[in-house]
């Protein structure tokens, strides 16, 4: 007895893998120690700033970067995350730098440089006006002078993300719109959807190439609290179902959370960060459905419901595994209370079945690579 354990005790110190047979457990099943996995790599971040970044009709502005630094740079360079309203993107307001840190060192997502641009008229830069300042000028500014000049300090990928809140959300996504092949992937928090008599909803219906990958949140109580549905939450609920018109899954390539009783301002940003970036930077496959775990689809909604508010179970959409999210559709059932769906599957760690070729119009992000020093 004393001699097996003995044996065991001293594999485990010396840290080998060869399989252990204690004395009393003569015919049974041989047991291994298994060799611990390797660490992660201790990534590091610096700071840095680009100064007097400008364009024809658009004010100069320093350009604030978060660059990850003590590893080598993934093949094709480093995925960014563009901030629209940088001023706010460091300070507790979006906090996107102490999240995407934590993540990070958590290993649940992969490290990004995040580029931050601040505002300087942002009524005209970031809305469709006639004005000489407009989105789309703006957009082109950040493509043509901002990306190509971080791109000279750090190695960038072709596509990345884009973020904006409010206003800003709602340049978010005409970015993506006008430049699908570097905005890959829109962050659009609690967007003015309603701009130009919703001009951009009909623009994102009709777009003949979409962004691969989008998340949308919203506050319960933003604009009109008095409404059964504010017009926000109407909006951004609008936004959800025309893209899953267009071929979206909602919790795959397109994420949606509204946080309850939650108003209309930026300081309500930094509290859905986290859930926000672990969906979008994390480990996952485009076209996994949200509905892989329960075998069903969701319904498709033919007009907005002011039912009273159910929940449904959206897997990764908010970076939990299969947590309860508010929902709208009174036609979903309830699930049984403690279901929980499998955890693997929920963070798209088990590859889903195969689709059958991909949707045209839509710019992929591909896969998370399986053998991610990170995860």
């Amino acid at each position: 007895m004393t001699g097996g354990w003995m044996a065991l005790l001293t594999v485990v110190a010396c840290g080998e893998a060869s399989p252990v047979q204690p004395d009393n457990a003569a015919g049974d099943k041989q047991s291994a120690v298994r060799s611990p996995r390797p660490p992660r790599p201790e990534v590091h971040w610096t700071r840095e700033r680009i100064v007097g970044l400008a364009a024809p009709e658009i004010a100069p502005r320093d350009v604030q970067l978060l660059i990850p630094t003590g590893v080598a740079p993934p093949e094709g360079g480093w995925p960014f995350l563009l901030v629209m309203d940088g001023q706010s993107a460091f300070e507790p307001t979006f906090a996107v730098d102490t999240h995407l840190m934590a993540l990070v060192h958590e290993g649940l997502v992969e490290p990004c440089v995040v580029i931050a641009v601040p505002s300087v008229a942002r009524s005209r830069e970031f809305t469709p006006t006639d004005h000489p300042t407009n989105v789309r000028r703006f957009a082109a500014y950040l493509v043509d002078v901002v990306l190509p000049a971080v791109a000279l300090r750090v190695p960038l990928r072709d596509a990345g993300a884009i973020l904006g809140f409010s206003y800003g959300g709602l340049a978010a996504v005409w970015a993506g719109l006008l430049f699908p092949q570097r905005f890959a992937q829109v962050f659009a928090h609690s967007p003015s959807l309603w701009f130009d008599e919703r001009a951009v909803l009909r623009a994102v219906q009709d777009a003949p190439r979409l962004p691969g990958r989008w998340w949308v949140d919203v506050g319960g109580a933003e604009s009109d609290v008095r409404a059964a549905v504010p017009p926000m939450v109407s909006d951004a609920r609008a936004l959800r179902d025309v893209l899953i018109d267009r071929g979206f899954e909602l919790g795959g390539d397109l994420g949606y959370h509204e946080a309850p009783g939650r108003p209309h301002a930026a300081q309500q940003v930094g509290g859905r960060m986290r859930r926000a970036l672990r969906f979008g930077f994390g480990p996952r496959c485009p076209g996994l459905p949200w509905h892989a775990d329960r075998g069903r689809t969701l319904p498709r909604r033919t007009e907005l419901d002011a039912a009273e508010p159910r929940r449904e179970l959206l897997g990764s959409v908010g970076g939990g595994a299969a947590r309860w999210r508010r929902c709208v559709d009174p036609r979903v059932s309830r699930p049984r209370h403690g279901h929980r769906a499998p955890r693997a599957r929920a963070f798209g760690r088990v590859p889903p079945p195969a689709v059958a070729g991909q949707r045209p119009g839509v710019t992929p992000l591909g896969c998370a690579p399986e053998a991610s020093p990170f995860r």
